[in-house]
């Protein structure tokens, strides 16, 4: 009777330090997850709204609160903007992660040809962002990608996740967004390099607003 007393014991203990908090936050999760709608950006500077985006390509995210698309066209050149938000974070679900890519390698359908870096015209200050050139069939594709938290924006992880800290410090939680700003390569990289500079150039200080308002019910928990 005693070992099975202490066999209780051990696995109510287990239940309390372990399935309980695991519980706990999955329900948290779900529930900011349902307060998170990302808020649309309005066209500025000569750009318009597009019905349809400028490829079939999204990245691969794991397991975002939300995600969403939208297109802008401007005299004949589409830009698609590509935001998933992050809240509630969990190890099955996080903003800065390896597994949060420009492709699934196993899909075989889309492939990262080329990788760097570049600098984006911001209203703000100039910012760096990740650039990826992404093969699918016979199209090609060139995205920006770059994380934005409580106001900052960054391409680099190490650099997110103190920016992550720092929020969560200010009490305004873990939210985060993964954004890319994408069009086709229809002659040549640096064609495409120079539509995504001049939609950022237009269009980062109406995105700007749009993300922190995205962000504003997260940063009320």
């Amino acid at each position: 009777v005693r070992r099975w007393v202490f066999v209780l014991l051990v696995l109510a203990v287990l239940v309390g330090l372990v399935v309980w908090p695991l519980l706990n936050n999955s329900i948290a999760k779900a529930q900011l997850s349902g307060q998170i709608e990302i808020v649309n950006v309005s066209p500025a500077a000569g750009w318009s709204r597009a019905a349809q985006p400028s490829t079939s390509w999204t990245p691969k995210l794991v397991n975002p609160s939300r995600q969403h698309v939208q297109t802008f066209e401007k005299n004949g050149r589409r830009v698609s903007l590509f935001i998933g938000a992050y809240a509630g974070q969990t190890w099955t679900s996080k903003l800065v992660t390896a597994v949060n890519e420009f492709t699934d390698p196993d899909s075989g359908h889309w492939s990262v040809v080329e990788r760097g870096r570049a600098v984006a015209p911001h209203f703000k200050q100039p910012l760096e962002v990740k650039t990826g050139v992404i093969l699918g069939g016979e199209k090609r594709i060139m995205a920006w990608q770059w994380y934005w938290i409580d106001g900052e924006s960054t391409a680099n992880g190490i650099g997110a996740k103190i920016s992550q800290l720092r929020a969560h410090l200010a009490g305004k939680g873990d939210f985060g967004l993964w954004i890319a700003a994408y069009t086709g390569v229809d002659t040549s990289p640096d064609t495409a390099a120079k539509t995504l500079t001049e939609f950022m150039n237009d269009m980062s200080q109406p995105l700007e607003r749009a993300l922190a308002q995205t962000a504003a019910p997260a940063h009320r928990q």
